[in-house]
């Protein structure tokens, strides 16, 4: 009796994997579908570009073409030039902070710059896989403001397709751990003025 346990436990953990192996769509989609925060849009005061990604500027400047906000913000030059050349109209674009390096100090400035405007309505557009930290860090800190953040997300892959690509699997991984690290790291940290 005791040999057959083991003999069991490998038959079982064989069946398990081949299953896992078999319907891996399903369960990735399922863990990407958990993992993204994708916001219900409405009217907002202002789009947020943050640093960092290739298509945020281009999917503030649609957001602001269907008329949800009438400014833009950015923390950089490139991309207050990107919304210029995506047809925005420079006094649409302001910045918000200056030589943010990284969501935290960007989440700050935002935090920042809304109390000093009495601004409390923002969109963020971000990748699938950062939507999460990004949703977190940011409500942390314009909650303490007044503030409110809706989350649009923009890849150039879904839910239901990331696994596929070596963008989306790397990105998937390195958020994990960045999520993970964010909330060890600014659980009680306060934003300090630069």
């Amino acid at each position: 009796m005791r040999a057959l346990f083991p003999m069991l436990a490998v038959f079982v953990t064989i069946c398990a994997s081949y299953l896992a192996w078999k319907d891996r769509a399903s369960i990735l989609s399922i863990a990407a579908y958990k993992w993204v925060v994708s916001d219900t849009l409405g009217p907002a005061d202002a789009i947020v570009v943050l640093g960092g990604g290739r298509d945020r500027p281009y999917a503030a400047a649609q957001l602001y073409r269907r008329g949800l906000a009438n400014q833009i913000l950015v923390d950089n030059d490139r991309d207050r030039r990107a919304m210029i050349r995506l047809n925005v109209p420079p006094q649409a674009v302001a910045s918000f902070g200056i030589g943010l390096r990284n969501t935290y100090e960007e989440a700050c400035a935002l935090a920042d710059w809304a109390g000093r405007n009495s601004v409390q309505r923002f969109i963020i557009p971000t990748e699938l896989s950062a939507s999460r930290r990004v949703k977190w860090i940011f409500d942390r800190k314009l909650r303490e403001a007044g503030g409110h953040i809706m989350i649009n997300v923009t890849s150039a892959y879904s839910a239901d397709n990331w696994w596929l690509t070596t963008t989306g699997r790397d990105q998937f991984r390195t958020e994990l751990v960045k999520y993970l690290y964010y909330r060890i790291r600014y659980l009680f940290a306060a934003c300090h003025s630069r």
